[in-house]
């Protein structure tokens, strides 16, 4: 219950909430059946960056001052963190520089580069 929540949780959730997409809990009975529950699997892949990585980057971004926003974002990651923070320093205004391996695949930075960050 919300209550029980610390109250950083509830203002983080509070927070990204315009920016992030509310996915569904699917139950998996095969899965709960295996180990004796019940189960749901929390459909992040429907996530704008098809992650649960955008909602941890959005927070953060959210959570600096305009001084610190200004200074811009630094990350390195060739896949889903980079295309979440990207996403939040694009819908934030926010100058973004992500550092990829040289032998990333395009696949893993193409949602990077998608997003003019």
């Amino acid at each position: 219950m919300a209550h029980n929540l610390p109250a950083e949780i509830l203002r983080a959730e509070q927070r990204i909430r315009p920016y992030i997409l509310k996915t569904p809990l699917i139950p998996s009975l095969p899965i709960g059946q295996m180990g004796g529950a019940t189960v749901y699997l929390k459909m992040e892949s429907e996530q704008y960056t098809n992650s649960f990585k955008a909602r941890g980057a959005m927070n953060k971004v959210l959570s600096l001052t305009n001084e610190e926003r200004t200074q811009g974002i630094v990350t390195a990651s060739t896949g889903n963190h980079a295309q979440g923070t990207a996403r939040a320093c694009s819908l934030t205004g926010t100058v973004t520089l992500v550092c990829v391996r040289l032998a990333g695949t395009s696949k893993s930075t193409s949602g990077s580069n998608s997003t003019n960050s």
